[in-house]
């Protein structure tokens, strides 16, 4: 059985930041660049745009999760994903560090979009502002 497409996307995005970070390695000074980081951007904002907001139909600990923007979720095919946490939190805050490492306006402004939904769903997370902060600052806004 082959691996979904969205799924590999979302996997090779978190082993491209893992080997980019340097994960399990003694630090040595290489640096990244730009172009390794949009890389990662590119995979992990494929796996979001079908992560949506998930319903879990067997409550918290369920491992089958419905599409909420479908009405009728009778006709819906059930997508097991293997995690059982919404795995668009942890893809947005990747992306978010992937964009500040890009540094470009296009991937920036991907960030404050990301930032800014995630402000208006949970406006009591600290670190969802301050990464928000980071990405208006970088943007250049001096309020920030």
């Amino acid at each position: 059985e082959s691996i979904p497409t969205r799924l590999e996307n979302a996997m090779n995005g978190l082993n491209k930041m893992g080997k980019l970070l340097k994960l399990g390695q003694s630090h040595d000074k290489t640096s990244t660049t730009a172009l390794e980081w949009n890389e990662v951007l590119r995979d992990l904002a494929q796996a979001r745009d079908f992560y949506q907001r998930w319903e879990m139909p067997d409550g918290m600990e369920s491992t089958t999760y419905l599409p909420t923007s479908s009405g009728d979720h009778n006709s819906t095919p059930q997508y097991p994903i293997g995690w059982d946490f919404d795995v668009r939190q942890f893809l947005e805050h990747g992306l978010c560090y992937a964009a500040v490492h890009v540094g470009d306006y296009e991937s920036l402004c991907l960030a404050r979009a990301i930032c800014s939904e995630g402000t208006t769903l949970r406006q009591n997370c600290p670190e969802l502002w301050w990464r928000y902060s980071v990405v208006l600052d970088m943007l250049g806004d001096e309020i920030a």
